[in-house]
């Protein structure tokens, strides 16, 4: 995906979200990054207007969940990460 590879030469991790044991990651195609109230943190959203990033923050990936299940709301989006 060459927007990728333009989001990685810009500074940015890109991967998928998760959420384990109290503690937030971002999946990537080498390795699992980390995540922490520094980071910068954009997921992609797809509406009509098209594909774009929108920022959340480090808390909202960590504790916002879905209403009935429980599970944490943003684990399982395509995101990029860039380091504060």
């Amino acid at each position: 995906m060459y927007k990728d590879l333009i989001d990685r030469l810009d500074g940015y991790f890109v991967g998928t979200t998760a959420v384990m044991e109290g503690q937030a990651y971002l999946i990537t195609d080498d390795d699992d990054v980390e995540l922490d109230t520094n980071c910068q943190i954009e997921i992609m959203t797809v509406d009509e207007k098209g594909t774009h990033y929108n920022e959340i923050t480090y808390e909202e990936l960590l504790y916002e969940r879905t209403k009935f299940e429980g599970w944490p709301l943003f684990a399982g989006f395509h995101a990029r990460v860039k380091r504060g």
